[in-house]
């Protein structure tokens, strides 16, 4: 899923302390030890989020060295699963995970404090440059690429080490990448929140059907792969912070159990930056030689592992547009639409290029057929 880090670029004016949540506001009273949250104890300023309901707040203090990020994710307490007695929600799932990494030591925000519903929680702030704004900024430059190296080798390392004592529990959403999530949750979803409603895409019900089992024969490859590790499932640029030159991870609340290539893909064919497939193929090799053997991640011989990136590629590509789709349509949140057709592009290039491509012809086929798809509604376009 699209991430919904802080952004320096679309940072709303200051507000007003009365304009937080009276239980975020309290919280953010009770960290720094002021006795009630009262007017200039704090100043707060609204950054914008990109493709979630989740609020974030800077806060400054004279009370506090740093400023801090204040969370209200009020909105992720609607998103769970029933365990025995218990709720797990999204907000439990970032929290539980966060706990697992900062104990492992892995670079992520530190969480300065939660609230008992889990709806309003503090983090560290670590500023505003990702790695997005890096390659967008600097392009492909010496120092963007090694950067992605060090991504690669924190991959690999948080694949490897995070799947150690990680308990599907505590994931809202599921605790393995299985087979109904590749089809609901990756292929299908392309199909009814991009392909048809954007791509003007109709299917007969012969083609349902022959849709339904060319999923069905891609997710059976995908599922060959072992599915032990840790999957963060949104490892790109934009979820990937920048904080004194090192790489720090962010929106980990899908987190789960599942195979190294998915999020190897999402980061090497990540429709926001438009990387060159030379340097793909170039990080590609980075990962497999330096990245994973430095992290004591076992990988099959070249041949299976590059069979594997491109079967995780395309079911990722296919993921990003419906996601793209759905935040565009359903959401209204129309910014989406400009990375439509690099993301587009790429996964036309991945169907063309996959071995797979004979053995799923309606997919492979609806695929090539998708083009001319405006990047804002119609009304908008003026």
């Amino acid at each position: 899923m699209p991430c919904c880090r802080p952004s320096k670029s679309s940072m709303n004016a200051s507000i007003s302390q009365n304009d937080l949540p009276e239980p975020l506001a309290a919280l953010v009273a009770g960290f720094l030890t002021i006795p009630t949250a009262g007017k200039g104890t704090f100043s707060a300023a609204l950054l914008a989020g990109d493709g979630s309901d989740r609020r974030y707040f800077r806060i400054r203090s004279a009370f506090h060295s740093q400023p801090l990020i204040a969370v209200d994710a009020h909105g992720g307490s609607q998103k769970f699963r029933r365990l025995g007695q218990h709720l797990v929600t999204e907000n439990h799932s970032f929290l539980l995970v966060a706990q697992h990494l900062a104990t492992l030591q892995f670079p992520i925000p530190k969480v300065l404090a939660s609230s008992p519903c889990a709806c309003y929680y503090l983090l560290e702030d670590l500023g505003d440059t990702t790695l997005y704004d890096l390659a967008a900024n600097d392009q492909w430059s010496t120092a963007t690429i090694a950067h992605y190296q060090q991504a690669l080798c924190l991959l690999a390392a948080l694949q490897q080490q995070a799947a150690e004592g990680f308990d599907p529990s505590w994931c809202y959403a599921g605790g393995h990448y299985d087979r109904q999530l590749i089809i609901a949750g990756e292929l299908e979803y392309f199909l009814n929140s991009f392909a048809i409603p954007l791509g003007r895409i109709e299917l007969s019900a012969a083609q349902r059907r022959q849709f339904r089992k060319d999923c069905a024969l891609l997710a059976d490859v995908a599922l060959q792969a072992p599915g032990h590790f840790f999957l963060h499932r949104d490892f790109q640029a934009k979820n990937l912070m920048i904080c004194t030159k090192h790489i720090r991870v962010i929106d980990f609340q899908g987190a789960r159990l599942g195979p190294i290539y998915y999020d190897l893909a999402a980061l090497l064919t990540d429709p926001y930056v438009a990387m060159p497939p030379a340097l793909q193929q170039e990080l590609l090799e980075y990962y497999y030689h330096t990245a994973a053997p430095r992290a004591q991640l076992s990988l099959p011989e070249p041949g299976v592992f590059n069979h594997n990136v491109s079967c995780y590629s395309l079911i990722r590509g296919m993921q990003v547009l419906g996601a793209f789709g759905f935040l565009s349509t359903v959401k209204k949140r129309l910014h989406f639409r400009q990375h439509i057709p690099q993301a587009l592009l790429q996964l036309q290039r991945l169907a063309a290029d996959a071995p797979l491509a004979p053995q799923i012809p309606t997919l492979a086929r609806l695929i090539r057929r998708l083009s001319h798809i405006p990047t804002c509604p119609p009304d908008e376009s003026n």
